[in-house]
């Protein structure tokens, strides 16, 4: 009964860290928001965040062009 326990804990865990990372293309980058206040820009790669406390927005910075 304690491994089924301790391995659901372990699932969840990695499940949590999981959810943490965010990948920011070459041609973008990223807001940090904290409960919605801004924190910092993030540059295109690898990028971690606290689940549920932190948001990601990426913004695109790719020149559009009309005709």
């Amino acid at each position: 009964m304690d491994t089924w326990v301790i391995a659901i804990i372990v699932v969840v865990l990695l499940v949590w860290f999981g959810f943490g990372f965010r990948v920011v293309k070459q041609y973008e980058r990223g807001v940090m928001l904290r409960f919605g206040r801004l924190i910092s820009t993030r540059n295109p790669g690898l990028n971690q965040k606290i689940p549920l406390v932190d948001q990601i927005i990426r913004l695109s910075l790719r020149v559009n062009t009309t005709v």
